[in-house]
Order: structure tokens, then sequence, then C-alpha cells
């Protein structure tokens, strides 16, 4: 059986704060290699990886 791909789950912090102490480091390098983003809002998923992740460039990320 051919993979299509993998489903990466990731929690979402309730507070801001710290947002970028809540993910572990290799958590964040696996964010940093996705390219399509299953959100509930865009823009709010926008705004907190900014927050994780402050050089990622959000401009080519796909988020449906």
């Amino acid at each position: 059986m051919d993979t299509i791909g993998t489903l990466h789950l990731f929690p979402t912090p309730l507070s801001v704060s710290a947002v970028a102490d809540f993910f572990p480091v290799a958590q964040l390098n696996t964010m940093k290699e996705i390219e399509h983003w299953i959100v509930e809002t865009p823009k709010v998923a926008r705004a907190q990886l900014r927050q994780m992740m402050p050089d990622i460039d959000l401009q080519p990320l796909k988020m449906s």
C-alpha cells in the first residue's frame, strides 16, 4: 500500500504567553517542514505559527 502523506496532530496551547516553550524542539522542526495545514481559522493559525516559529515564511503555506 502506498503512503499518500502523514497526518500530524498538534495541540493548541491555551495561553499565548509562552507558545514557543510549549512544543519540544523536535516537534517545532516537524512543523517547519509542513506546507499544508488544516486549520479552523487561517488568520489565527498564522498568528500562532508566527509566535512559535518567528523565522518561518508564512506566504507559501496552504491553509484549509
